[in-house]
């Protein structure tokens, strides 16, 4: 079913994208190397794939907003890098997810 935008109040988007950024800064604690040890449990793939999963819902009841892509597509680039293993750049990885998180204050909340 495909919900349009005019159904959710203004308060209920905004919470979705906070939500939303801190998923997505939640990704920076679980991979840097000065706290990764505290969140050796998560599973880094799936995070980025419930991330992944919550935009493409989010995308779908707003109508697809242009921002998603840019978010997306920054999500995928930093699951990228974090699947080079050894050769992984935590710098790169960094500025990808901060990227992607200030994407998400783009997004039309009316």
């Amino acid at each position: 079913m495909v919900y349009e935008y005019g159904n959710f109040s203004t308060n209920q988007i905004a919470e979705t994208k906070h939500l939303l950024q801190k998923k997505i800064f939640f990704l920076l604690l679980i991979v840097d190397p000065q706290t990764r040890e505290e969140y050796d449990v998560v599973n880094v793939p799936e995070a980025f794939d419930e991330i992944l999963r919550m935009l493409s819902g989010f995308n779908a009841l707003l109508n697809y907003p242009v921002e998603i892509v840019e978010i997306s597509c920054k999500l995928k680039a930093a699951l990228e890098e974090y699947s080079k293993g050894i050769v992984f750049d935590f710098r790169a990885y960094r500025r990808l997810i901060l990227s992607a998180g200030k994407e998400v204050e783009k997004i039309k909340e009316v």
